[in-house]
């Protein structure tokens, strides 16, 4: 078939630059909207992923904060060590966005935590500033917060 075949029966069917006009608007719709949802698809994955991430940083951050208020870590290590531990992880625990967790049911865990451990934090500020530091954490105060604090790692350790 040659050139002037295919241009004659393009010339004698008057309704197929319609058909051609329609068959290529329906391609176009299908295809943007197979490039938008392959968008949302990779969003998702990213949110997930994302989500993870900050699910398996509060889990390590509150294990670390449970073995820091342990018995055994107070003893082997300098108190003032000790006090820089836990205020590292405070800090750590106040930077992410309450309102950004991956669920809901990490939200009450994660306030008594982070709670628990700037009034352990401030207790032994107190105490260091006083010179009692040793005493204090042996008191019922310092007991509850580190218990605060143990109970609340355990809430977020079985989060999933």
């Amino acid at each position: 078939m040659n050139w002037e075949c295919f241009s004659y029966w393009i010339e004698h069917h008057p309704g197929l630059a319609s058909w051609v006009q329609a068959i290529g608007s329906i391609g176009a719709i299908g295809i943007a909207i197979w490039i938008a949802s392959s968008q949302r698809r990779a969003e998702a994955r990213a949110d997930r992923a994302k989500s993870k991430l900050v699910l398996d940083l509060i889990k390590t951050v509150a294990a670390r904060a449970d073995r820091a208020v342990s018995n055994d870590s107070v003893s082997s290590m300098t108190l003032n060590g000790h006090l820089n531990l836990i205020a590292g992880l405070y800090t750590t625990l106040e930077k992410i966005d309450l309102l950004n967790l991956p669920a809901e049911n990490m939200l009450e865990p994660m306030c008594n935590l982070r709670d628990a451990l700037r009034a352990l934090e401030a207790g032994m500020r107190e105490a260091q500033r006083k010179e009692y530091l040793a005493t204090w954490l042996s008191q019922g105060e310092a007991i509850l917060w580190k218990a605060l604090v143990k109970t609340a790692a355990k809430q977020i350790a079985g989060l999933k």
